[in-house]
């Protein structure tokens, strides 16, 4: 199923049942469709499509007449420019309720499943700016669906609490990468508690924010996926040892082409972090939480750098070494008068 953006439709393919499709069937949906989901809105065990439209700030809600043909649309109104759509059943009635992340003012749209797959008319919430995706998961171990959003303008996740039948706390923001783009939901560290991850557009990585149980998140761990990043992200287990890696959509501008990065979640690895302006002591923390440790410090004279921080590194970022690997700091002197 794909949805395409002119002349806005939706085009549905059935399988033939040997790994072929049939001819498609397209429908007419709102103008320039941001994001597609497919789930069973109304309970009859069929897929249902629900699609989050930026030009014209809705929702659009497409039941299967049992066949795979559709019927015809409904549409909600969410906030301005919805780009991310999320699943999850919200209020914990059995049936799946849908969020959009909408980029002005800075909110997530909550629409409440009704049960024959309408919707109650939306509530807001605010979020950082410019929020780009938003993600479902039970963050604070009360068996309440929570929301992470990935705010693009100011840097941060938000976190939203579920109060239990659908409405959700004011926010709390944690800080992650440069221009925040897409956000998952997965237990990456094997302690049976969520964490979140958000791949970041500005500086190319890849930031797993560790839960501490309670839905507040610790300080990042950073990673630099292959090529130039970042763009859409997923999480799934891609080689069968039941952690959950990540899947991220990266460029090349040399040659303008996209690849899928694939970071497998390998625990006990030394991952080097960025120590860069950091003090010796903060430098120290963030290398050991990645079983890496702090060998030689050095001092060097520097113009740009302030007397104390660190200058420069060595592996550099991103390198991955075997578990209690030393990383290499030079700490500026300051100016050389």
């Amino acid at each position: 199923m794909t949805a395409t953006i002119t002349p806005y439709t939706v085009s549905v393919l059935l399988n033939l049942g040997d790994g072929r499709f049939g001819n498609r069937r397209d429908y007419q949906i709102e103008k320039e469709p941001a994001a597609i989901a497919l789930t069973d809105l109304n309970g009859d065990g069929k897929s249902d499509l629900a699609i989050a439209n930026d030009f014209t700030n809705t929702l659009s809600v497409f039941l299967n007449r049992g066949d795979g043909t559709l019927m015809p649309e409904t549409a909600y109104a969410t906030g301005s420019q919805p780009t991310s759509l999320a699943v999850g059943d919200l209020n914990d009635d059995g049936r799946p309720d849908l969020a959009t992340a909408n980029i002005r003012p800075g909110t997530v749209s909550v629409f409440l499943n009704r049960g024959h797959g309408d919707f109650e008319a939306k509530q807001d919430y605010h979020t950082g700016r410019s929020p780009r995706s938003v993600a479902i998961g039970d963050l604070n171990d009360d068996r309440k669906l929570d929301l992470g959003v990935a705010n693009g303008a100011d840097n941060t996740v938000s976190v939203l609490l579920n109060h239990g039948n659908g409405s959700f706390e004011s926010k709390h923001d944690h800080r992650t990468g440069v221009a925040a783009y897409s956000v998952v939901v997965g237990d990456f560290n094997g302690d049976g508690t969520p964490d979140l991850a958000t791949a970041n557009y500005g500086p190319g990585t890849v930031g797993v924010l560790l839960n501490r149980g309670d839905g507040t998140l610790r300080a990042k761990l950073d990673y630099v996926p292959e090529f130039e990043c970042c763009g859409p992200m997923t999480v799934g287990d891609v080689n069968g040892d039941r952690r959950p890696d990540l899947a991220v959509l990266v460029g090349y501008s040399r040659n303008g082409s996209t690849y899928l990065s694939l970071l497998i979640n390998t625990p006990g690895l030394c991952n080097v972090q960025n120590a860069f302006g950091m003090t010796v002591r903060a430098a120290k923390r963030a290398i050991a939480r990645v079983n890496c440790r702090v060998g030689k410090v050095r001092y060097a004279f520097s113009k740009r750098i302030k007397r104390g921080l660190v200058s420069s590194q060595k592996p550099l970022f991103g390198a991955v070494r075997p578990k209690g690997a030393k990383v290499t700091l030079v700490v500026s002197r300051g100016r050389n008068h």
